[in-house]
């Protein structure tokens, strides 16, 4: 979502109250919406930090870096359903903001972040490899700091965080200890192009690897469905379909079926197999099942 405005407007009842920049959202420039599941208060990412709207209260309370966030642009945010706020940024991958049950004030609990740079004399920007399993949050194996969008699974018997990236699919486990990484066919182009050429030592995975990539790494949006699967929306290769297990065997690539772009921004899926899918230029489509 990327949305520039002037006022924010909450409608209680019949009343309506404009909010503008001076006594609402710390940022102009908003990012994300997403509704706290356990007060329904209401989130923002923007472009100075993230803005939470107190319904009860009627007030506004303000993240930036002074409250944990490496950066103040914020470009996702998703809630798990004890109220654990998730943070996606654009250059400092992701926040991860813990709520107080009794008072239901937030603290910054930890950063969860990719290195400065992969490979051997730090060389690349993104991995050289195409996936990363089990791998230890504190070790910074995030693939990408840019964050595009988060979700939390609602129906599936553990719950799952999922992070679109500029570098693939990251799968992080509950307790936000460990993650999976999956890119797309392209990464081995992105490290042949590298200044100076792959390392000396680099070698392209095999075949049957490569078939189970993704078709592109850069990655915009996600959301589940009504069974558990996750839909992925890209910025050339239209939506995706993805294994929940596994995170790369797309069921289907629907890129070019009725679509008017395959830049897609954002998916909506509205029960019983229907879906909205938003397009950079291109308007708002509804599939046929």
């Amino acid at each position: 979502m990327d949305i520039y405005i002037r006022e924010f407007r909450c409608l209680t009842g019949k009343i309506g109250k404009n909010y503008d920049v001076v006594d609402g959202p710390i940022g102009e420039r908003i990012f994300d919406i997403e509704v706290c599941p356990k007060d329904g208060d209401v989130w923002m990412a923007t472009s100075d930090g993230i803005t939470r709207y107190k319904v009860d209260t009627d007030a506004w309370e303000h993240f930036t870096r002074e409250n944990g966030l490496l950066e103040d642009q914020a470009s996702a945010l998703a809630f798990k359903n004890d109220g654990t706020l998730i943070v996606g940024t654009q250059c400092h991958g992701l926040a991860i903001f813990i709520r107080n049950p009794i008072n239901g004030n937030y603290k910054f609990s930890k950063n969860i972040v990719a290195p400065d740079r992969f490979g051997p004399n730090n060389c690349s920007p993104v991995p050289l490899v195409p996936m990363g399993n089990n791998l230890p949050t504190h070790l910074s194996n995030l693939p990408s700091n840019l964050i595009n969008d988060i979700i939390v699974t609602k129906n599936s018997e553990v719950e799952t965080i999922w992070i679109a990236t500029n570098a693939g699919l990251v799968k992080l486990n509950n307790d936000f200890s460990k993650l999976d990484f999956w890119r797309g066919k392209d990464y081995a182009d992105k490290v042949r192009g590298l200044y100076g050429g792959a390392p000396k030592d680099w070698k392209q995975v095999p075949k049957e690897i490569m078939d189970q990539l993704l078709p592109e790494d850069y990655l915009t949006c996600l959301t589940e469905d009504e069974q558990g699967v996750i839909w992925i929306g890209t910025r050339q290769s239209g939506t995706l379909v993805a294994d929940p297990q596994t995170g790369t065997k797309n069921y289907g690539n629907v890129k070019a079926v009725g679509y008017p772009d395959n830049f897609v921004t954002k998916i909506l899926h509205s029960g019983e197999g229907n879906y909205l899918v938003g397009f950079n230029g291109g308007g708002v489509v509804m599939p046929v099942k």
